[in-house]
């Protein structure tokens, strides 16, 4: 069974009319999803718009820096280290 994976990064709130504010592609023309659909957006749809740009074009990162730390404690403090079981916990709920 595959997984479906999300649309590739760097997202952009680069849509806007009246009524909408859209999440995309950065550089492309492909729409991801609406923020606002009825009544037009406000400033928090766009602020809610960009975070989850921000949230999505930073998410590898994150993860690939949650996984350099988690290596990096288990070698000094060891996998049974409190700490280091808070950040696999922690990487488990990012990467769900």
């Amino acid at each position: 069974m595959s997984e479906t994976k999300h649309t590739p990064t760097p997202w952009a709130c680069d849509y806007e009319d009246q009524d909408h504010t859209g999440i995309g592609i950065a550089d492309d023309e492909m729409l991801i999803a609406l923020v606002a659909p009825k009544g037009g957006p406000d400033e928090l749809d766009k602020a809610n718009a960009e975070f989850i740009c921000l949230a999505a074009n930073c998410h590898d990162e994150l993860v690939g820096m949650v996984e350099c730390a988690i290596a990096a404690m288990d070698g000094e403090w060891g996998g049974d280290s409190q700490i280091v079981q808070r950040f696999i916990a922690q990487l488990a709920k990012i990467k769900a």
